[in-house]
């Protein structure tokens, strides 16, 4: 009776021993949370594997006295069990392994690392306890960090004037010329009397002959251990680049061949517009100007500089000190968008070929 008394004994420390190292788990668990010191997260990293590996021996050593009361009340002779193996029993063997040799650090059986590669390997993912995550830190500087290539991130500017996309597009492919006839000027009809002879008025006409450019070219290179080794499209990528070369080309080319536009007897096509300033009255000039006489025209679109759409998002009123005009940028494609005031409103197109009316280098009379 005294061996089952002191075995009983003996189990009630070891359950009350557990029953503290779980509220010491518990707590340190909490502070572990919300640590963020790096010195004070390693001490209680190091703490927790302290304490798991305490539990791992008492519910060992616990198991072994029951085992002991048991043969007791069987009336067998209560022997001390053999020391479990880890790989013998799985209870103990899920439990981290504290090692002071490591610098404290908490570490897995080589089974576990095992396991845990293998099934890495099976489905590309790697789960790690929530200790092992908060005990080892980056900032101690004795970890290999692996990098991540996330993606070809295209710059931030806009590539090209998409004034292209505004412009009508002819297929000239095997063509040597294209030829266009304008109707330049309307005839005039005068008043009609009886017997008198009529004034002959013919409309004008011209010619534009369109040449067709002999192509631009833009050549990438990239080479075949990039492709193998890269996971990034990087022949997408430069592809697309290519194609941006192209547009942006031809978007200068069609703003170079807009401005100073003559027929082929050297009459111009293009109207002008002599401003002496960016101010209020710019865009009623320019809604005014165009159309003629007796109309306006309202499906034109606005070319210019960037720095003059800033400047003219500047202009503020010097009597209401409000901002003249309204610009509008168009949510999908940021190069165009529409300037409003007072009712009339132009559609615009941001182009950096075009000089800026605002820039104090610009020479007289250029076409902006």
């Amino acid at each position: 009776m005294e061996l089952k008394a002191f075995l009983e004994a003996q189990k009630g420390k070891c359950t009350k021993r557990l029953d503290e190292i779980n509220k010491e788990l518990d707590d340190l668990a909490k502070k572990n949370d919300e640590a963020t010191d790096e010195v004070e997260l390693k001490d209680i990293g190091d703490s927790i594997a302290e304490l798991q590996a305490e539990k791992e021996e008492a519910e060992a050593e616990l198991k072994e006295i029951e085992a002991q009361l048991e043969a007791l009340e069987k009336g067998e002779d209560p022997k001390p069990q053999e020391e479990p193996k880890p790989e013998d029993n799985p209870e103990r063997k899920k439990f981290l392994v504290f090692e002071k040799r490591n610098g404290g650090q908490m570490t897995m059986t080589l089974e576990e690392r095992q396991a845990q590669a293998e099934a890495l390997k099976k489905t590309g993912t790697l789960h790690i306890e929530k200790p092992q995550l908060r005990a080892v830190t980056l900032a101690s500087g004795q970890l290999v960090v692996p990098t991540e290539a996330h993606g070809i991130e295209n710059p931030a500017e806009v590539p090209y004037s998409t004034i292209l996309d505004f412009v009508k597009v002819e297929d000239m492919t095997g063509a040597g010329y294209n030829a266009v006839s304008l109707l330049t000027e309307w005839a005039d009809a005068s008043q009609y009397a009886e017997g008198a002879t009529i004034d002959e008025d013919n409309p004008s006409f011209g010619i534009v002959t369109i040449q067709p450019e002999r192509g631009f070219k833009v050549l990438s290179t990239i080479s075949n251990e990039v492709l193998k080794t890269s996971p990034l499209n990087y022949y997408g990528k430069v592809e697309e680049s290519a194609q941006v070369a192209l547009r942006r080309k031809v978007a200068e080319l069609i703003v170079d061949k807009a401005v100073g536009a003559e027929d082929d007897a050297g009459n111009p096509i293009n109207g002008s517009l002599t401003l002496n300033a960016l101010d209020e009255k710019f865009l009623r000039a320019v809604c005014f100007a165009l159309g003629g006489d007796e109309g306006i025209f309202g499906t034109a679109s606005l070319v210019l500089n960037k720095k003059d759409l800033s400047a003219l998002g500047e202009l503020m009123s010097s009597y209401t000190k409000d901002y003249v005009f309204e610009i509008e940028p168009n949510e999908a494609n940021p190069n165009v968008g529409i300037i409003r005031k007072g009712g009339l409103s132009v559609r615009y197109i941001i182009s950096n070929k075009l000089p800026a009316y605002s820039d104090d280098t610009t020479e007289e009379g250029a076409t902006c």
